[in-house]
């Protein structure tokens, strides 16, 4: 899975296989990539990075491992290496399968695949660190696909392939908890596999 930060400045891919996450610098000329000095970056304790993603300022990169948890990294902002963050890798519930952060930078949510459950971290600007947020985990239903949160950082959506319906949560902005949209969980489209929200002007 790779992941670009929002500068595209940087290119991240994460090697399941072997435990690494490969860094890359973007030429802003010619689109040609040149391995980050150090790459790639071994995983904390052993860990499968699945998928990855960075914060909203490029700041801090985040990747789900397959045996549970998160993966926590500092990104320099010129070369592309990646610091391990203090405490890094933070404990999630079983399985995490998707990773998403708000557009703020604020928090960051997990889906995670055996029981469907959501787990909420609030994002300490200075450090990277993650603290779970109150009421976490929140419930969907087992064998989540993916998850967004929109633009606006309001709401969170959830899509769940056996049942082929999306559950809708709205985003509390000074604590990051989640609380379920009225009619929620909505009908979707048969087995949805992926979700993206976009801000059309």
């Amino acid at each position: 899975m790779a992941t670009i930060d929002p500068a595209g400045k940087f290119l991240f891919v994460t090697d399941l296989t072997s435990g690494r996450i490969f860094a890359y610098q973007i030429n802003q000329s010619s689109g040609a990539l040149t391995a980050a000095a150090g790459s790639p970056f071994p995983v904390p304790s052993g860990g499968q990075p699945s998928i990855a993603v960075t914060d909203g300022a490029g700041k801090f990169l985040y990747a789900t491992l397959i045996s549970g948890g998160i993966a926590a990294f500092t990104v320099d902002s010129v070369t592309g290496a990646l610091i391990n963050v203090p405490g890094s890798p933070f404990t999630t519930s079983n399985e995490p399968n998707s990773i998403a952060v708000s557009p703020t930078g604020k928090y960051l949510y997990v889906a995670n695949f055996t029981d469907g459950s959501v787990d909420g971290f609030a994002i300490d600007t200075s450090s990277g660190a993650l603290s779970i947020v109150g009421g976490s985990p929140f419930s969907t239903a087992p064998s989540p696909s993916n998850l967004a949160v929109d633009p606006s950082g309001d709401f969170l959506y959830v899509s769940i392939s056996p049942s082929s319906t999306i559950y809708g949560f709205r985003v509390d902005p000074s604590s990051g908890t989640l609380s379920a949209l009225d009619g929620s969980p909505f009908p979707s489209v048969q087995s949805p596999s992926n979700l993206m929200t976009l801000k059309i002007p």
